[in-house]
This record gives structure tokens, sequence and C-alpha cells, in this order.
């Protein structure tokens, strides 16, 4: 990813940020979207290093994401959001499965998401997903086959994103929370960065 995509994902990102909380919806919402479309057509659009098919499932995670967000604009639409995403971590899933090695080891690993899974789940389905997720991410950064720098890259993403989904979790379920669409949005773009980085850089 040039610098300058990188750059501008950032600034779009943080102009969604500031405007929502200075209460400037219709800002806010016409820029939630752009910082993931960029990152989308950068891992779709790879210039042929590193793993096509990783990259091509990347791609498709983002194009599921920027229509979960597209969706989640209005409250009308939380389900067909939430659905959205779920297709995306399921794409990240299918992009970290084939490098992760799920041996006794890997399978003891679970044991620290599982809880994650059961503590902050109010849509358990969403969340064992997305627990999914981040283990096999983990897997793939220790299993050796890919490099240490995308491993971890691809890892740390998907911890950003349990972040984000858990603060959205609380805030929406359980107590609104001080700052919390800036810390749920704020670990979201860097998750989403952290995960195309990983294919792209």
């Amino acid at each position: 990813m040039s610098g300058t995509t990188l750059a501008l994902v950032v600034l779009l990102g943080l102009g969604h940020i500031v405007a929502r909380s200075l209460g400037w919806t219709r800002l806010a919402g016409a820029l939630k979207a752009l910082p993931i479309a960029l990152l989308a057509a950068t891992a779709l659009r790879g210039d042929g290093r590193g793993d096509a098919s990783y990259r091509t499932l990347v791609g498709a995670a983002l194009v599921a994401s920027m229509a979960g967000d597209v969706f989640l604009l209005s409250p009308r639409w939380f389900v067909p959001g939430l659905v959205s995403f779920l297709i995306g971590h399921l794409l990240y899933i299918a992009a970290f499965l084939p490098a992760a090695n799920v041996d006794a080891a890997g399978l003891a690993l679970l044991v620290p998401f599982v809880g994650f899974g059961r503590l902050r789940a109010p849509v358990s389905t969403y969340v064992a997903v997305i627990t999914t997720m981040g283990w096999l991410a983990t897997l793939r950064a220790l299993g050796g086959e890919v490099t240490p720098h995308d491993g971890m890259l691809a890892a740390a993403g998907a911890y950003f994103f349990m972040a984000s989904d858990t603060t959205l979790a609380v805030n929406r379920f359980a107590r609104p929370l001080r700052g919390g669409q800036v810390a749920i949005m704020g670990t979201y773009y860097l998750a989403q960065i952290l995960l195309t980085l990983s294919a792209v850089a």
C-alpha cells in the first residue's frame, strides 16, 4: 500500500470519527465507508506479490465490511449490517485457515478465545465467528508458513477487530460508554488497515 493511500485512509477515518463526535451526522455517514472502500480496492488490485488467494479473500472481507458500514448507517438495517460483518469475518477465517497450524497446541490456545466469547457475547453466533477469526489469525502467525511480519499484522488486526466488536456490544447492549464511538471506530479502522497491510505490505 502506498504511503499516500494509507494517509488518505487515516485522514478519512479520522474525519468520520471527528464528524461523529461533533454530531455532524451527514458528513460522518458520507465518510464512514470510504476508508474501507480504499482498503478493499488496494487489496483487490494486488500487484502480484505474495499469496493472491489470501489477498482476494481479504479484499472480499473488506467489501463485506464496507456493506456492513453502509447498512449500519440506519438502525433499521442493523441485522443486514450484522450479517454483512459476519460474512466478512467468515472470509477472514477462510483467508487465515490454510496457513493456520491446528494441532493439539493450537487447540489449547483456543481456550482464552472461548473465554472471550462466553463473557462478551450478546449474539452467540457472531461472537463464535469472530473468536474463531482471532484464534486462527494467531495460529497463522505462529505456524511458520507466512512471514512473521505478515502474520503479526493479521493477528494484530484480528485482535483490534475483536476489541472493536466487544466495545460495540457493551456500548449497545449493556451500558453506553463515554467515548465509546471513538473507541469502536478507531479500533475498527486500525484493524482493517492492519489486515490489509498483511495482504499487500
